[in-house]
């Protein structure tokens, strides 16, 4: 069972990193020991806080710390540099000090489109990582986890990298690595900005229905039972799916990205049901982890075909293809179901 371990303040909008609770330094401090009543220097060294002087862990001689306010600046900066209109949701600290985190909610305006006359906002966060102790990495990731104690602090830090996430060791040349990390981040921001024109430019595209019935089915590449069905699946959300109307090829990237979310509904009761007459729910939590795991992670396979439906959605070459290509498989479909029904 795991335990919560509670942030050292309460959660709060940051105005400045001098209003914030990362308002202090550390620093690396040589440590000794005692050998026949006389000290002598160890060749390792305790990290401590300069404002408390207390000690927030021990490292060796390689290991170089990392401000907080550099920390903040390695995030700040990309956005201010780039005009963001963003808001600093918490900035914090665990176990005194020794682990520190903050999360930038962007303006919505950066992350909103507009679709069949209705707003489709995308909720996420920015959040960089840090400790004084010694186990972590300064890490700057996106992440759509709310970090309010230590669990969802590890929680946000696993699931940083299913977009970005870039890393930083407390060891060599530290100031170079965190202007690397501010190249990174503002060539991130960048991304997601053209990502975004190019949404609005997809909800601006009709998509009749019989078209988006055979892209669905070209788009998966075969015509596999397994593949007939998710097609089909696709296709329905793209009629009736979250924040899907049927018209357009944004709803198309809604279908997609809402069916390697949360798969097939129907698919899901059955799971359930399963799990349910075996007296083993955990099978249904471990088939949504799994699909959790497929979509918003970088290498899953969910992942991969969220960020490929757009360019394919987007390049008219490619989507004319892959109509042809579904419309030829979606007979190959229909021929073998014909068959099936004759026997």
């Amino acid at each position: 069972m795991s335990t919560n371990i509670w942030l050292d303040h309460e959660s709060e909008e940051v105005k400045s990193f001098d209003e914030s609770h990362l308002n202090f330094t550390v620093s690396k401090r040589p440590m000794q020991y005692v050998v026949d009543d006389a000290w002598r220097e160890s060749t390792q060294f305790t990290i401590a806080r300069d404002d408390t002087h207390q000690a927030l862990g021990v490292v060796g001689d390689g290991y170089i710390p990392i401000q907080n306010r550099e920390a903040w600046d390695s995030i700040v900066e990309p956005l201010n540099n780039l005009g963001y209109d963003f808001v600093v949701k918490s900035a914090n600290t665990i176990d005194n000090g020794k682990m520190m985190f903050m999360q930038i909610h962007l303006n919505d305006a950066h992350f909103t489109v507009n679709n069949n006359g209705e707003q489709d906002k995308f909720e996420s966060y920015l959040t960089v990582w840090n400790s004084h102790d010694g186990n972590m990495a300064l890490t700057v990731g996106d992440t759509k986890v709310r970090i309010w104690c230590y669990n969802t602090f590890m929680d946000a830090l696993r699931s940083a990298g299913c977009l970005f996430k870039h890393s930083i060791a407390h060891s060599g040349n530290v100031s170079m690595k965190i202007e690397g990390m501010k190249i990174a981040t503002e060539l991130k921001l960048e991304r997601d900005i053209q990502t975004q024109a190019d949404l609005q430019k997809l909800a601006g595209m009709e998509l009749r229905r019989q078209e988006a019935k055979e892209f669905a089915y070209g788009f998966l590449q075969s015509a596999s039972a397994r593949s007939s069905n998710q097609a089909e699946s696709i296709f329905k959300f793209f009629n009736k799916g979250i924040k899907c109307y049927g018209n357009t090829r944004y709803d198309m990237v809604n279908a997609v990205t809402q069916f390697y979310i949360h798969g097939d509904d129907s698919k899901d009761t059955h799971w359930k049901n399963i799990a349910e007459e075996r007296g083993c729910a955990d099978r249904q939590i471990d088939r949504r982890n799994a699909q959790f795991k497929s979509s918003e992670y970088v290498h899953g396979v969910g992942a991969k075909r969220k960020a490929n439906v757009i360019d394919t959605l987007l390049n008219e070459k490619a989507f004319v293809k892959t109509v042809q290509n579904g419309k030829a498989i979606s007979k190959t479909v229909r021929e073998r179901k014909r068959e099936q029904a004759r026997k």
